[in-house]
């Protein structure tokens, strides 16, 4: 595998997320389950940090507290938002189906679930990471299903 293509999947995760690195990199040839892994794997990566952003420095920091509540607002998955309200009342299954189902909020919308229910850290980032293995092979398999069909 070329190094080149390695670098734009880990630059479209980064940038674009999964939703976008994962269909790129199976169009592009990548294995199957090389392109599942790199991707969990690089959203192992941010789930600590972001989990940590939204916890612990949005309250210690007001200009990450503003932020942040800006950034909830404007995507329209604050606390009162249908979608919230459905994974809200799966408990901690809605934490680990948030980041599964494509396009739903991801991590955006399971940490700060995560945080109402009080769950430990420990719980939280399994039931997320769980959640985002899940999500990597559903968007993985939805991509070698579309492929298959125009091939």
């Amino acid at each position: 595998m070329k190094l080149s293509l390695l670098l734009t999947f880990i630059g479209t995760q980064l940038v674009l997320g999964r939703k976008v690195a994962i269909p790129l990199g199976i169009a592009r040839g990548m294995g199957f389950s090389f392109v599942v892994m790199l991707s969990f794997g690089l959203d192992l990566l941010f789930v600590p940090l972001i989990y940590f952003i939204y916890g612990t420095a949005a309250s210690r920091i007001k200009f990450i507290g503003r932020i942040k509540r800006l950034l909830i607002i404007k995507q329209g998955r604050g606390e009162h938002s249908q979608v919230f309200k459905w994974f809200r009342r799966l408990g901690k299954t809605g934490v680990a189906l948030a980041p599964a189902i494509p396009f739903t909020g991801g991590i955006n919308l399971s940490i700060p679930l995560a945080h109402m229910l009080n769950l430990k850290p420990r719980d939280g980032f399994l039931l997320i990471s769980l959640g985002n293995f899940l999500g990597c092979i559903l968007i993985a398999l939805a991509t070698e299903g579309i492929i298959a069909m125009f091939v």
